[in-house]
């Protein structure tokens, strides 16, 4: 799945949300946040 927009991308289900932008990412919940990776890297 390929999901392009000009300015902005919301994706929600249950009061949690992504969205993304030129400025940014930002992810948002009423409940706890888990990512799942096998490595995590910060510049």
């Amino acid at each position: 799945v390929v999901i392009t927009a000009a300015k902005e991308v919301w994706i929600g289900a249950g009061g949690s949300y992504i969205q993304i932008n030129g400025s940014g990412i930002i992810n948002a919940s009423p409940g706890p946040i888990l990512e799942k990776t096998p490595s995590w890297d910060k510049p």
